[in-house]
């Protein structure tokens, strides 16, 4: 497996290698989108502090240095997508969406998956209205957290750069640029 190449994430490391700001967006991120029943489908019943324990540990490697993060990417994939038992598809708030032991789901192609727990999420279709959602919340949340201009577009524009890729539409060599 490889991993993603993202334009821009050495200008962004050097704005957001301060762990207290990228776990503070982290936490705010996972809360607003664990609340939003346009896309909370898609994750697993766990904790939001175990969401984000999992996308900071992975966020601030990637965002602080050249190591390889694949390992770790795919264990946030886990901890938010995986199921160790089928999810209540019928609390209030959920949208429906049949369980995959009951209609079996398209599996992702193996060549666009970004980690194997990509697996988890590419399940359950997730688009670009799922995605948009998600880019809705992290404006919010770096507008609520005073982040300033540059830095919001310099962040932005790095989780545009890989909508694709968490869609699975599209395949990327995973060298830092």
């Amino acid at each position: 497996m490889t991993t993603t190449v993202v334009s821009g994430l050495p200008s962004a490391r050097s704005e957001f290698s301060d762990a207290v700001l990228v776990g503070a967006i982290v936490d705010r991120v996972c809360e607003k989108m664990l609340d939003d029943y346009r896309i909370n489908r898609f994750f697993n019943n766990r904790p939001v502090a175990e969401h984000a324990k999992a996308l900071k540990a992975y966020l601030n490697v990637a965002l602080s240095s050249d190591f390889d993060a694949s390992k770790l990417l795919d264990a946030y994939f886990a901890v938010a997508f995986g199921r160790d038992s089928p999810k209540s598809r019928t609390s209030a708030g959920q949208n429906f969406v049949p369980l995959p032991d009951v209609v079996r789901a398209e599996e992702a192609s193996a060549n666009n998956l970004l980690c194997p727990a990509h697996r988890c999420l590419m399940k359950f279709h997730p688009d670009d209205a799922h995605y948009d959602v998600a880019m809705a919340h992290l404006a919010a949340v770096l507008g609520e957290l005073k982040v300033s201009e540059a830095g919001t577009y310099r962040l932005t524009m790095l989780a545009e750069s890989v909508r694709d890729a968490v869609l699975g539409r599209r395949v990327y060599d995973r060298k830092v640029a």
